[in-house]
């Protein structure tokens, strides 16, 4: 995993007692796999998984330091400002964000052997789903500006290379 269960933790307040293998994991893998690696590349995201597990980086790709700047955040000097400072967020938080987005939008659903039941006790209220559409993509456009910005941070290192426009340009001549 790239980012841990405290991660999600720390950018917004989730019950201590939700657990965390079971109701947020599988929302951390399709994070992974369909937000962070579509954007960031497969290749990135091996490093990066590597490198949580083992401390080490492939020769070659992105340094150490490079990674820890691209995970925790960073300033950095861009082009596109005249080579002024950007803010980088960092990929954890990112991904915390986007993480936290899904949750939010499926927690109180819960599969059972009687069907999907939404989760209720005499203890709670229910939040309208309005509300919870709304958080939940607060948090998703947040975890996608930070995204953004990890792309940034990695075109000014020149590890994702700016794709430059090939369209041709058609005149209507007569």
């Amino acid at each position: 995993m790239i980012i841990n269960f405290d991660d999600i933790r720390a950018i917004r307040p989730i019950a201590d007692n939700i657990n965390d293998t079971k109701r947020l994991k599988t929302y951390v893998d399709e994070v992974e796999e369909l937000d962070v690696i579509p954007v960031l590349g497969a290749r990135l995201v091996k490093i990066i998984r590597e490198y949580n597990e083992n401390g080490t980086v492939p020769p070659d790709t992105i340094t150490e330091e490079q990674i820890k700047s691209l995970m925790n955040g960073c300033y950095f000097a861009s082009k596109e400002c005249g080579g002024g400072n950007i803010h980088c967020n960092g990929l954890r938080k990112a991904m915390a964000y986007l993480v936290y987005s899904r949750f939010v939008k499926n927690n109180p659903i819960n599969v059972t052997a009687f069907g999907v039941k939404l989760k209720d006790t005499q203890y709670s209220e229910d939040v309208d789903e309005g509300n919870i559409i709304r958080q939940s993509n607060e948090a998703y456009k947040i975890g996608t500006a930070y995204i953004n910005q990890c792309v940034d941070y990695l075109k000014s290192i020149r590890y994702i290379e700016t794709k430059k426009n090939k369209r041709k340009k058609i005149k209507s001549i007569g």
